[in-house]
């Protein structure tokens, strides 16, 4: 099923929308595999501790608890400040001790 909404300017895919009619099937199918397999993968637990952006993404539209961890060239921080940091269940950790402070932030 698909939904264009034209007073926002948007267009909806779900996930039963027929791929076929797509102009390359075989990579959509792809990808909704891996999204698929990544929620099964995390979509159990309470907390996403990772140094992927996509992941802390996907945690927080699954409504997920996530504390994002720096990387080598500062993108894992900047997006945190840009996109996440008012998002409450989102934290950045640069060190050792900020991960365990959010660790302890979080109520089980």
């Amino acid at each position: 099923m698909s939904l264009t909404n034209e007073s926002l300017g948007c267009f909806c895919w779900y996930v039963d929308a027929p791929i076929s009619r797509y102009k390359k099937p075989a990579m959509h199918k792809f990808s909704f595999g891996v999204v698929h397999d990544a929620v099964r993968q995390i979509g159990g637990y309470r907390l996403l501790i990772t140094d992927r952006v996509h992941g802390q993404i996907l945690a927080s539209l699954l409504g997920m608890r996530s504390i994002l961890l720096p990387n080598s060239y500062h993108k894992n921080e900047s997006f945190f400040r840009s996109w996440m940091q008012e998002n409450r269940d989102c934290r950045f950790a640069a060190d050792t001790a900020e991960l365990n402070s959010h660790i302890e932030e979080f109520p089980d």
